[in-house]
């Protein structure tokens, strides 16, 4: 998805004004390179087996059954 939105972006017409510095291409690039650094990290944190903290969770008995009223 974030190589997708890079090359869109990219691929663009741009802007109609001269002087504008941030035109139709800016976010999706933008947007689309932030998902392909999320990507790289997330590959290598999770073969090294980085995990983050349990949550505490709620004063839940989760033995009991659903109560769906």
């Amino acid at each position: 998805v974030g190589a997708f939105l890079v090359y869109d972006g990219l691929s663009m017409p741009g802007g109609y004004a001269e002087v504008d510095p941030v035109g139709p291409r800016f976010f999706p690039v933008v947007i689309g390179a932030g998902l392909l650094v999320m990507a790289v990290v997330l590959a290598v944190a999770i073969p090294r087996g980085l995990k983050g903290e349990a949550d505490a969770g709620e004063d839940i008995d989760p033995d009991m059954p659903s109560d769906w009223r």
